[in-house]
């Protein structure tokens, strides 16, 4: 997956490989239950997680002179993710902490619109006695 990636100066031929870039998320899920490994030069898309949850290996391309902290410090955003392929160990072991997460926040989304809703109905609702 390139996405933002496209202007990078280590971007190798891309030819002979398959680009899964503009694929639908149902596309994506179907290519991520595929594939063992997906190279991500887009180093913050939300898609390597998603790869992650499909079960694949999400490795973000490393930049020249980025650490994976300066990449992205807090450790608990780099769940389930590799920076680079010698951090592949990293992802696997984390991947149930990053699918973690993910409820959580899916939690978290259903609750701000079950009060939303509830907001709306309070303030719709008229007395018509």
């Amino acid at each position: 997956m390139v996405r933002k990636g496209k202007d990078r100066a280590d971007l190798p031929d891309l030819r002979n490989q398959w680009v899964v870039d503009g694929y639908s998320h149902r596309e994506l899920a179907e290519i991520f239950n595929q594939c063992k490994i997906c190279y991500f030069y887009d180093l913050y898309t939300t898609y390597a997680a998603y790869a992650a949850a499909c079960g694949c290996i999400p490795v973000l391309v490393p930049l020249d002179g980025v650490t994976k902290e300066q990449w992205v410090p807090e450790e608990h955003h780099r769940f389930g993710l590799a920076y680079g392929v010698d951090d592949i160990p990293h992802a696997l072991a984390t991947r149930e902490r990053l699918m973690d997460n993910l409820r959580a926040v899916n939690g978290k989304n259903i609750d701000s619109v079950q009060r939303f809703v509830q907001v709306a109905r309070n303030h719709f609702t008229h007395d018509v006695t």
